[in-house]
């Protein structure tokens, strides 16, 4: 059942509004076990996700990565973790429009966070990650 959510979105479940004219479903609550986020115009290695390692046990980050060059690729990084330690695997689509290896994953345990990290080797980097947690 959709809803007004008295702001102009509609609820459509408990926690969730989907705006209608842009097609986004948005998380509502602090943090779940869907998130989404999108940094552009990254040169540098960084922090992309982090949450507290005992929020779940196993999570699917699924992500589209372009170069400013045009150079881009999506794929899904299956992570597992306990309290310290963390490992994972990419699959991922070929390139497309020209190499992507100057982009690499990397998911640690840092100070009891799992975090999802990029290590840049060159190029400037739009990057969308959406993050579902295994509870």
């Amino acid at each position: 059942m959709l809803t007004s959510d008295g702001s102009g979105g509609i609820v459509a479940e408990p926690n969730f509004t989907y705006n209608g004219t842009d097609g986004f479903l948005t998380l509502t609550q602090t943090y779940s076990k869907v998130n989404t986020t999108t940094n552009n115009n990254v040169s540098a290695s960084q922090t992309i996700q982090s949450f507290a390692n005992d929020l779940g046990c196993a999570a699917i980050f699924e992500y589209c990565i372009t170069e400013n060059s045009g150079a881009k690729r999506m794929g899904q990084i299956y992570a597992v973790w306990d309290t310290l330690s963390a490992t994972h695997t990419d699959v991922s689509s070929p390139d497309l429009n020209g190499s992507t290896s100057n982009f690499i994953w990397k998911v640690d345990i840092i100070t009891g966070d799992l975090t999802l990290t990029c290590n840049i080797g060159g190029g400037t980097w739009d990057i969308l990650v959406s993050t579902r947690i295994v509870f």
